[in-house]
């Protein structure tokens, strides 16, 4: 699949470091009808995103879990993008594997290429804390989220943040996305929720 999702850090950073499944008022999630309070301390962390921010960069997030191979894919849709500046930051959930060792050396080899890479690591907490921590260590204007899986269409950032930017009071843009077999065929195209007209961009 192809991520779908950018979002403005000054409108949104405050709503987007709450704990995933949770919000400001402090409701708990559920998992097969029971109280999930042990994710509390793991997405939380105690703090919130920086309301400061690099005007013009993308901060792209990747966790990941294991996906040494997928994971490199994704990270190269990213250095291909021909938007700068750009930091990438994989936030790896306690791997077990040569996730953490191939990931690592792939970033090592891009340094010179203007991206910006960091490599963070957590003890194993879920995908959900792991997308938080890339979210309060990053420094962008904007947050462009990637699973580890997914991969970049190419032009896509620069065709985002040049729309983004025409439109006064951007909170956010969803786009379509393909799902692709792992021959990079084309399985289906799948369309974002229908806002309304006055809210399109595009």
């Amino acid at each position: 699949a192809k991520a779908l999702l950018i979002f403005f850090r000054q409108r949104w950073g405050r709503v987007s470091s709450a704990p995933a499944g949770f919000d400001d008022g402090g409701r708990r999630p559920t998992m097969r009808g029971k109280p999930r309070t042990d994710l509390w301390p793991m997405t939380w962390r105690g703090r919130r995103m920086a309301e400061g921010f690099e005007p013009g960069l993308v901060s792209v997030i990747i966790p990941t879990y294991n996906r040494a191979d997928l994971l490199v894919e994704a990270m190269r849709s990213v250095s291909a993008q021909d938007y700068r500046p750009v930091e990438l930051i994989v936030a790896d959930d306690g791997s077990t594997n040569h996730t953490k060792g191939l990931g690592r050396q792939w970033a090592r080899a891009r340094a010179s290429d203007g991206l910006r890479v960091r490599y963070l690591c957590q003890d194993n907490a879920g995908c959900c804390a792991a997308r938080n921590l890339g979210l309060l260590e990053s420094r962008g204007e904007y947050i462009q989220h990637l699973d580890s899986d997914d991969i970049l269409a190419p032009g896509r950032i620069r065709t985002l943040v040049t729309r983004a930017r025409r439109v006064e009071g951007f909170q956010f843009l969803v786009t379509a996305y393909r799902l692709v077999d792992a021959r990079g065929r084309d399985i289906a195209v799948t369309m974002p929720p229908d806002f309304r007209a006055a809210n399109r961009v595009a």
